[in-house]
């Protein structure tokens, strides 16, 4: 008899560990339902003056992002202007922050 009760509660802990794993792969599921896709996109980059051989001068600077859909001229697609913090010609900034992104 007691090898029977040791059947019993082996069976009763893999029915336990079963439900456990299926709560963990239903609430996995829930997070990515319920998961927002992203509204902005983080951007830096490096500002040079006309020659491109210095950084420009530190301060706020109002610069306006464009983004195309062909590698060379055309309408743009989305624009925004933002001020823009340069420092040792640095900056880095959040696009769509300011004008939101179609369908976002």
């Amino acid at each position: 008899m007691p090898f029977t009760n040791n059947i019993a509660i082996w069976q009763a802990r893999s029915i336990v560990h079963h439900c456990l794993l299926a709560g963990m792969f239903l609430l996995l599921a829930l997070l990515q339902i319920t998961a927002q896709t992203p509204t902005t996109i983080s951007y830096q980059g490096l500002v040079t003056d006309n020659a491109g051989t210095a950084p420009v001068p530190d301060g706020n600077y109002q610069m306006t992002f464009r983004l195309y859909a062909a590698p060379t001229g055309g309408t743009p697609l989305w624009e925004e202007t933002q001020p823009t913090q340069i420092l040792r010609g640095l900056f880095k900034t959040y696009l769509g922050s300011v004008t939101p992104f179609a369908g976002s």
